[in-house]
């Protein structure tokens, strides 16, 4: 009986003593509002800038497509469609690559009935998608924007 009570009151002590380090190690960081050492913490930007070379097209496209959701890069591909193919701008055309390769590439489990061009000019989002192509990792693009990150 004598080793009983000494091992539980080691142990109480024990449990007392792992507690109070949780509480004091919790309540010394400021209730999570500053990182250490007086550091603030920032919230990070949910969507990034809107990109220079696509700025004709609508924002709500982009932020579609920047989501980059099956549905979301559906729903963006239905709202730049045009009936006509002639009809599209360089950066639609170029977007509109870009929605298809992100189907092809990311979403492979997905059906892709999405309309690429074939005529695309040759800049930085076009020459990532054909290294994609080619499965080479091109880093000569850049990270300017998202888009140039995801490809």
């Amino acid at each position: 009986m004598i080793v009983m009570r000494r091992n539980s009151g080691f142990f109480f002590l024990s449990l007392i003593l792992f507690f109070s380090l949780i509480f004091f190690s919790c309540a010394s960081n400021g209730g999570g509002k500053k990182g250490g050492r007086g550091a603030s913490v920032s919230k990070l930007p949910v969507l990034p800038q809107k990109t220079t070379y696509f700025q004709v097209i609508p924002e709500e496209v982009i932020e579609d497509t920047v989501y980059g959701s099956p549905a979301a890069i559906k729903r963006a591909f239905s709202q730049i469609r045009k009936p006509d193919d002639t009809e599209y701008t360089e950066e639609e055309r170029v977007l509109l690559a870009v929605m298809n390769a992100m189907m092809n590439y990311v979403w492979q489990s997905e059906k892709n009935t999405l309309y690429s061009p074939s005529d695309l000019p040759d800049n930085a989002y076009t020459g990532a998608i054909q290294s994609v192509k080619n499965g080479i990792y091109d880093t000569s693009t850049g990270g300017a924007d998202f888009f140039a990150l995801v490809i």
